[in-house]
């Protein structure tokens, strides 16, 4: 079974907070957990080993009323508001590959099914990338510890790139090897293709829907989503970590 956590809107510190809470309560034996959320306010979230002063303009962030968070998976930093749909995908080791590449393939995969749902042929760029055409839609990062997998990813369903790429600094070397010479033309997302905005219900159904066929097709059985509560636990747990790490300056300025 494969458990269903929708927090929808929520501030950054908590959503990373209650993601390792979860994270943890895998660990111990809760059931694999899928949890959904966006952001409010708008958040700017780090990858574990990314420095602020490289990667956010901290006065456009202030200005504009942009959180910042750092998270504890790997990865570049993001810019997430209500226009992007986040993932955490908590589970034991066994229901993915140990292959890293492998298992980041089976989960972006589901995005690329779950897009072309909504008409947009997408594809699965190595390692942790969803493409459509050259304009990425949908990135991922990975954590393994305590014998879990933490997959987080995002999948943008409408984007303002002037606001996005106000608050971080985007990475001209990278996107030069690329082809880019302007960041807001590496992008891309669901309403820039397709001139509609999805119903966050109906994505949600069709990511878990692929997501499940997809995990099911590694592990040789039938897996169902189910939505389930926070756990009492998860919710004290996480409440600690808000307050301990991840709503502390010490943390999200962590070098």
């Amino acid at each position: 079974m494969l458990r269903i956590i929708d927090t929808d809107l929520c501030r950054g510190s908590y959503s990373a907070s209650l993601d390792e809470a979860i994270a943890r309560g895998v660990s111990r034996g809760l059931e694999p957990t899928l949890h959904f959320y966006r952001r409010s306010p708008p958040a700017v979230t780090l990858g574990y080993f990314c420095k602020v002063e490289e990667d956010v303009d901290t006065e456009y962030c202030m200005r504009e009323g942009v959180s910042l968070v750092r998270r504890w998976t790997g990865g570049g930093t993001i810019y997430t508001d209500e226009n992007v749909l986040v993932y955490g995908l908590s589970c034991p080791k066994e229901y993915l590959p140990e292959n890293i590449g492998e298992s980041y393939e089976i989960i972006c995969g589901a995005i690329v099914d779950c897009l072309f749902y909504f008409g947009i042929k997408a594809e699965y760029k190595p390692i942790n990338d969803v493409l459509v055409g050259r304009r990425k839609i949908s990135g991922s990062a990975q954590f393994r510890r305590w014998s879990i997998v933490l997959q987080h990813g995002t999948i943008l369903m409408n984007a303002d790139f002037d606001k996005m790429f106000g608050a971080i600094k985007p990475k001209m070397d990278k996107l030069r090897k690329r082809g880019f010479s302007d960041a807001r033309d590496a992008m891309t997302s669901i309403y820039h293709e397709r001139g509609l905005m999805p119903e966050v219900g109906v994505l949600k159904d069709k990511f878990t829907e692929s997501l499940c066929r997809r995990i099911g097709n590694f592990c040789g059985y039938e897996v169902i989503a189910k939505r389930g509560e926070i756990t009492k636990e998860e919710k004290e747990e996480a409440e600690i970590l808000e307050k301990e790490k991840y709503g502390r300056e010490e943390w999200t300025y962590l070098r």
